[in-house]
């Protein structure tokens, strides 16, 4: 950990992948997760790699790393967050069911992987009895007991929480077919799928797990990447929103023919709009969800040296909570894929001939009713008319200056197998 020029050594040979992620706990303290090797296990190191914590106090000394939750199983792939008014922490983790075993291949070993959780009390300083958020009638026994595993490999668990919720995502893979390791890598030819699981913290109860049904107006059972979750809550409901790209060619290996997409879910109606396509015809790649105070941005990297960002908060809310609008975006049908293209006339409100009018001159228009044009009451140039065009307001900055760099997927040479994004397998 490293602060203005200074590092800490928390933990000396942790493990070859660490996966830190670190919270400022906004009074002088800082609580942190990482993987580390709990060194008691000597027929398999995989088994020792356990997800710690600890916290740093007002004088910048760290305690003692503790367990999360010591299962003495293998644990990787953490993330963690906020609850709401910073009282919790939401710890996600992908957790195998059962001790690995050396003779075990790698493809029994990822289907040892579940989807574990804890939260940490943060006025109390305690963590909870660790959640599985994968249930049992998922698991696959073999012959022998000891060999028990999950119908697919979890991986790569993302996190929220909303007052007394946690809501969870992650993937799930089939790689039932797979023969030879490098198999498992292959991102187009197996199928997988996003998964939406719960918990509720006032009843101590986990939420029913539900599959993400990626919908696309011209492509069945679309090619996914980026996959990228958040659940928060804008005014007094709480969305599910999910950003990703489709690969319109089904080849990781090209970048240019990927889109871009916006899902919104309504939590407290269970109503899933259509996604709204954000961007296509360029090269678009890692797409991030990121919550900056009570505002939520949609970033991505467009062309391979310019990242874009969307208010995705505003968006919401224009959609929403504009009561001059009333209902008429709430009201949508759920597989309607041009939901949010909606004319004057549909949604009842005043358009002018935008060539005649001089803004100058206009007496009708006053700073306060300016404003108002400009955003939502009147449709030409409102956030509206861009949503029908197939526009947002996006803004973007570069990230190189040399116009001959190129960061292109394509220019990409494969320098290893990937097998270690999974861990210390």
């Amino acid at each position: 950990v490293s602060e203005a020029g200074k590092f800490t050594v928390i933990v000396n040979d942790a493990a070859d992948r660490t996966r830190p992620q670190i919270l400022d706990l906004g009074d002088g303290r800082k609580f942190v997760v990482f993987i580390a090797n709990r060194g008691t296990d000597s027929e398999l190191p995989a088994n020792d790699m356990c997800l710690f914590y600890s916290i740093c106090d007002e004088n910048g000394k760290w305690a003692e790393p503790v367990p999360v939750a010591d299962d003495r199983t293998f644990d990787t792939m953490p993330d963690i967050v906020f609850g709401t008014n910073k009282k919790n922490i939401g710890i996600v983790w992908a957790d195998s069911i059962r001790k690995l075993k050396a003779e075990d291949s790698l493809k029994d070993k990822l289907n040892t992987l579940g989807i574990s959780g804890a939260i940490y009390n943060i006025e109390s300083g305690t963590m909870s009895k660790e959640i599985n958020f994968v249930s049992d009638d998922e698991i696959n026994f073999v012959s022998d007991k000891d060999k028990y595993k999950y119908k697919y490999f979890n991986l790569a668990p993302q996190v929220s929480m909303v007052d007394d919720k946690i809501y969870v995502s992650y993937m799930a893979r089939d790689i039932e077919s797979v023969t030879k390791d490098e198999d498992i890598l292959d991102v187009a030819g197996l199928y997988s799928t996003m998964v939406t699981v719960g918990y509720d913290m006032e009843e101590k109860k986990v939420i029913p797990k539900a599959f993400v049904v990626i919908k696309h107006p011209a492509i069945v059972d679309p090619l996914t990447m980026d996959y990228n979750t958040l659940t928060s809550k804008i005014g007094d409901k709480t969305y599910t929103l999910a950003t990703y790209t489709v690969d319109t060619d089904s080849k990781i290996d090209t970048a240019s023919d990927r889109e871009l997409y916006l899902s919104i879910k309504d939590v407290t109606k269970e109503k899933a709009y259509y996604p709204i396509k954000i961007s296509s015809g360029v090269t678009v790649s890692v797409p991030r969800l990121t919550k900056l105070g009570d505002e939520i941005f949609l970033s991505w990297l467009k062309d391979t040296r310019e990242i874009q960002l969307l208010d995705v908060s505003d968006l919401v809310s224009a959609l929403f909570m504009n009561d001059t609008i009333g209902s008429v975006y709430a009201d949508s049908d759920e597989d309607d894929a041009t939901w949010y293209k909606k004319t004057a006339k549909e949604l009842e409100m005043d358009t002018l001939d935008m060539d005649t009018l001089d803004m100058d001159t206009e007496e009708s228009f006053s700073p306060a009713t300016e404003s108002d044009y400009h955003g939502y009451l009147v449709y030409d140039d409102s956030i509206y008319k861009e949503l029908y065009d197939g526009t947002f307001r996006i803004s973007g900055t570069s990230i190189t200056t040399n116009e001959t760099d190129n960061l292109s997927i394509e220019e990409y040479e494969q320098e290893c197998d990937g097998i270690y994004l999974f861990g210390d397998l």
